[in-house]
C-alpha cells in the first residue's frame, strides 16, 4: 500500500487537467467574472475546498439536510432546547472552521476569518444566506446577511454566531448593534481591549 504523506509533497505541485461541459464552463466563467479571478484559480479553490470538506465529513460523520427539514427542526424546539443545540453546533462549527481555516484564530487573523466566514455561511458553503457581508471597519467587526429562512433561523443564527466568536475563538466582543428580522441579520461587534 502506497501512503502519500503531506511532508513528502509539501513544496511540489503538479498539473491536473480535466474536461468540463460547456454548461459548467459557463457557470465557472460567471463566477470568475464576479470574483475577478481566472477560471483556473476558481477551479483550484473549488477543488481544494471540496477535498477539505470531504476529508472533514469523513472523519466527523456529517450529513446534509434540506432547508425545510432544518427549519422544522429549529421551530420544533423550546428556547432552552435550542440553546443546547446551538452549543453543540458551535462546537462542531468551530472545529470545522479551525480544520479548514488552518490558522491561529485571533485578532491578527480576524480579517482572514471575516472573508472565510462570509464564504462559509454564504453561497459557497452552508448556503444559509442569499447575500452576506462580513467585514472589519473602523475597529468594528460587522456581520450582515439576507436570508429567506424566517425569524426562527435569525434567532438561531444570532445565538450561534455570538457563541462562535466569543466562546470558541477567544474574541471578547462588546455588542453594539444586534438587529434581526425574518430576512435580515445585522451584527456589529467591537473588540474589547485588555
Amino acid at each position: 500500500m502506497n501512503v502519500i504523506t503531506e511532508k513528502k509533497l509539501k513544496n511540489k505541485t503538479n498539473f491536473l487537467g480535466f474536461r468540463l461541459s460547456e454548461k459548467l464552463l459557463l457557470k465557472l466563467d460567471i463566477i470568475a467574472n464576479q470574483e475577478n479571478k481566472t477560471r483556473g484559480l476558481i477551479a483550484k479553490e473549488a477543488v481544494k475546498q471540496w477535498i477539505n470538506i470531504k476529508q472533514y465529513e469523513a472523519g466527523n460523520e456529517m450529513i446534509t439536510i434540506p432547508k425545510k427539514l432544518f427549519l422544522d427542526l429549529i421551530e420544533s424546539h423550546s428556547e432552552e432546547s435550542l440553546d443546547n443545540i446551538t452549543g453543540k453546533m458551535v462546537v462542531l462549527l468551530s472545529d470545522f472552521i479551525k480544520f479548514i481555516f488552518n490558522k491561529p484564530l485571533n485578532i491578527k487573523t480576524l480579517e482572514d476569518y471575516a472573508v472565510f466566514s462570509s464564504n462559509f455561511f454564504g453561497k459557497k458553503g452552508l448556503r444559509w444566506f442569499n447575500n452576506i457581508d462580513v467585514k472589519i471597519e473602523n475597529g468594528f467587526y460587522i456581520f450582515r446577511g439576507l436570508h429567506d429562512l424566517g425569524e426562527n433561523f435569525s434567532f438561531f443564527f444570532v445565538k450561534i454566531y455570538r457563541k462562535l466568536l466569543s466562546e470558541h475563538f477567544n474574541f471578547d466582543f462588546i455588542t453594539k448593534i444586534e438587529e434581526s428580522s425574518p430576512f435580515l441579520i445585522n451584527l456589529k461587534f467591537k473588540y474589547k481591549n485588555d
